[in-house]
């Protein structure tokens, strides 16, 4: 039954007896299974961002039609991540709270 599934919508499954995405796609419209979208890249859904990046969302440039995944604004970005810095010893500080919360009885200097 997948191959029915798939032959009508890319990247779809059957499940429970039905036509549904799979577990790395959200569905768009009626008739595709979109992918997930790390930040930066284009997005058409918001769980198109989630899937890829946790607290991230798709910021539209044409409302509900297209945007671009960027972190919440309360979480900084971290390369591709959204959430706090991870800290490694050498890394760039400014204060040593930030460095003792990764790595304990570190001081930012």
């Amino acid at each position: 039954f997948n191959a029915q599934c798939n032959m009508r919508v890319a990247n779809s499954a059957c499940i429970q007896g039905y036509c549904r995405c799979g577990a790395s796609f959200t569905p768009y419209r009626r008739n595709n299974c979109l992918p997930g979208a790390s930040i930066g890249e284009p997005c058409h859904r918001q769980e198109q961002c989630r899937l890829s990046t946790p607290h991230s969302y798709c910021k539209f440039s044409v409302p509900r039609v297209r945007g671009t995944c960027q972190c919440h604004t309360q979480l900084p970005q971290d390369d591709t991540k959204c959430g706090p810095k991870k800290y490694r010893l050498g890394s760039g500080c400014s204060r040593s709270v930030e460095c003792s919360a990764d790595i304990p009885g570190a001081i930012c200097v």
